[in-house]
């Protein structure tokens, strides 16, 4: 049976300039970055630094007290993490200990969701200043173990509608490598931003 490969119709158009180019003789920039320029870690960029700002409102207070909010859940007092938030992004990292192994001595896949879904739920809310943010839905690729050291998850808000944010985040070792990927869906909900846990100072 043939493999069968789906293309959007952005990606096959850019198929077709490649090809075309080709013939010409001419150099384009690789299909990947073209496909998804705001990947966390495409080629030539660094993923653990936030875009320019493009708003004209200072949002600082927000990122800080999102940030805040974050520390305040009472989850994180088991896992004790840092935050930082910017302009459609966030990194968060923590120790990684004994406690969040499982049986065969390594971190327990459950860690690396939280660590994925936690920057890119961040990411997201830091371009919504009102209401608390719903992951709607979230899928993660685990693509080696740790056992010890830094684990960070540096997540990017790459599509927004009205409604909802397209999020993508990376996890990372404390040698840079890659441990895991992610990519999710986030909703606005019901519930306002300044009468949740530890976001009003």
């Amino acid at each position: 049976m043939r493999n069968q490969v789906n293309i959007s119709g952005e990606g096959l158009r850019l198929l077709l300039e490649d090809r075309a180019a080709g013939r010409r003789g001419a150099q384009l920039s690789p299909l990947s970055d073209r496909l998804f320029p705001e990947c966390p870690e495409s080629p030539g960029r660094t993923p653990s630094h936030p875009r320019r700002s493009t708003m004209s409102i200072d949002m600082t207070p927000h990122y800080h007290a999102l940030q805040r909010m974050y520390l305040a859940a009472p989850i994180n007092q088991l896992y004790q993490p840092e935050i930082t938030v910017a302009e459609g992004w966030a990194e968060v990292s923590i120790e990684l200990r004994e406690e969040y192994h499982h049986s065969a001595g390594a971190v327990h896949g459950s860690v690396y969701f939280k660590m994925l879904d936690d920057a890119a739920y961040f990411a997201a809310s830091s371009l919504e200043p009102e209401v608390f943010v719903l992951t709607a839905s979230f899928t993660t690729y685990l693509i080696r173990p740790v056992a010890s050291g830094e684990m960070r998850a540096v997540g990017r808000v790459v599509s927004q509608t009205r409604t909802q944010f397209i999020v993508e985040s990376i996890a990372y070792n404390a040698r840079g490598q890659e441990l895991a990927r992610g990519n999710g869906i986030f909703v606005k909900g019901k519930h306002r931003l300044d009468e949740a846990l530890g976001y009003a100072e």
